[in-house]
């Protein structure tokens, strides 16, 4: 930050355990910001040492040296090359996500069970009255949602935007920490209609899809869920031979739970698949989606339909605290 003097940008030089590297150097005002991507992962739990030298427009040269210890890494679920898409299966100029909604007029056997949201979504429980699936409740008729957002003649739902949903959106309730007093006005669940509106509001399951590009690195991402959800990726992450990336595999109170995974090579433009199952049994909650400030979106047109992934994502599933898990990524 200059004062009364000011940064020699020609003058700085960064050293990374011993040797010199080539930084990217921007400014802004007064404030002079240098950046340096080591390549590839480093090793877990590894101490590195970092040099910065520089001198002020008046001559006066400063150094400052700092380390810091890699997160260990080693137990933590991996993406593997082999989980990317393949090359022009991915839309780069389109976002969104991939819904699959459901709900019925019963409690769901298992509560918060991840497999017992999985059964409803594959409409799995039987009806003792007719011998047949369930009615699913989904309102598939309903219409005003954002442009390119709507349902899909499979049933299931593109959303085209972020998903910050309220189960009372539909009656501009507005809770968490994505409202419509910062600019984010909750939306309901597509096919949800409040209560104010005679709608029914619990035993529902939703699987979102998505592709995210991501570099090399350790990712962390947060769900905050009341009861249980399964964050998955792979090929297909809804598969049964998916990496499960984190879950709660039964009914809870709200609370945080890190999903940490880590990715052992640049995506490039060929997301990997990610699928998180959330369960919607007996209690308001938000999710929410952010959009991320600066890493790509992608979008799947394998299928036509939107599956963009975000590699920045804040899941915020709380109506009661609307407490937000930050994404953190460590190389």
């Amino acid at each position: 930050m200059d004062q009364n003097r000011q940064v020699n940008t020609n003058s700085i030089a960064l050293s990374f355990n011993g040797g010199s590297v080539a930084v990217t150097s921007t400014k802004t005002g007064t404030r002079t910001s240098i950046s340096y991507d080591p390549p590839g992962l480093l090793p877990s739990n590894s101490t590195n040492e970092v040099r910065l030298v520089f001198s002020d427009t008046l001559g006066a040269s400063y150094t400052n040296t700092w380390r810091f210890v890699v997160l260990d890494y080693l137990a933590l679920p991996v993406l593997p090359p082999v989980f990317k898409v393949l090359p022009g299966t991915v839309d780069l100029n389109r976002k969104g996500f991939l819904l699959k909604l459901r709900q019925m007029e019963v409690a769901r056997p298992g509560g918060g069970n991840v497999d017992s949201v999985r059964r409803q979504l594959d409409d799995l429980y039987i009806d003792p009255n007719t011998l047949l699936p369930y009615a699913d409740l989904i309102d598939r008729t309903q219409t005003g949602f954002e442009p390119g957002s709507g349902f899909n003649p499979d049933g299931t739902f593109t959303e085209a935007g972020v998903i910050n949903y309220n189960q009372d959106g539909e009656s501009a309730i507005s809770v968490g920490n994505f409202t419509d007093a910062n600019g984010f006005a909750d939306e309901p669940i597509p096919g949800i209609h409040s209560t104010a509106n005679g709608g029914f509001t619990d035993n529902i399951a939703m699987q979102a899809l998505t592709y995210l590009d991501l570099k090399v690195g350790v990712y962390q991402p947060v769900v905050r869920s009341d009861d249980g959800f399964r964050a998955s990726s792979g090929p297909g992450p809804q598969d049964v031979f998916s990496q499960i990336l984190g879950e709660v595999n039964a009914d809870r109170a709200a609370a945080n739970t890190r999903v940490s995974f880590v990715v052992q090579e640049d995506g490039n433009g060929r997301g990997s698949g990610i699928g998180i199952l959330l369960d919607r049994c007996h209690h308001r909650r938000k999710h929410t989606h952010q959009r991320p400030n600066q890493r790509k979106w992608h979008q799947s047109v394998s299928s036509g339909v939107d599956h963009t992934a975000p590699a920045v994502c804040t899941i915020d599933q709380s109506g009661f605290k609307g407490d937000i898990g930050r994404h953190q990524h460590h190389d």
